[in-house]
């Protein structure tokens, strides 16, 4: 627990919970993909569970510091497809300019990117596992 002073409240002393904190900042929670096909929101949290391949595409706006996160679950692998003059880095390794992607090798592989070019450049900041960049 957190002593917090409530402004809006008469400047009264409250405690609040982790929990609390987090219902109050709108803490996003995953989306279950259990389709073959997701557009990827902005801000996303994925969970690609499907028995096939889930191709998820980039959003084409995306402003500088935005996210988005996939996290693996189903045996048919996902894969990240992306339209001309997107690319995304992964450590020193780039895709392709035209009609590349990334592809999780193991049905647990997890990934988060960050935009660092707006609505064209994602770098990877987290990953667990091997991805095929192309």
């Amino acid at each position: 627990k957190v002593l917090i002073q409530d402004t809006n409240d008469g400047n009264d002393l409250k405690y609040v919970t982790a929990q609390s904190i987090a219902d109050l900042a709108g803490s996003p929670v995953f989306t279950e993909v259990t389709g073959t096909t997701q557009t990827i929101a902005v801000g996303g949290r994925y969970i690609a569970n499907n028995a096939g391949l889930i191709t998820f595409t980039l959003p084409t706006t995306a402003a500088v510091g935005t996210t988005f996160e996939i996290c693996g679950s189903g045996a048919g692998l996902y894969e990240l497809a992306y339209t001309t003059n997107q690319l995304l880095h992964l450590g020193n390794v780039t895709s392709t300019t035209t009609s590349g992607k990334v592809t999780a090798t193991h049905r647990y592989d997890s990934i988060k990117f960050v935009c660092i070019t707006a609505n064209l450049v994602w770098n990877a900041v987290s990953a667990v596992g091997n991805f095929d960049l192309t």
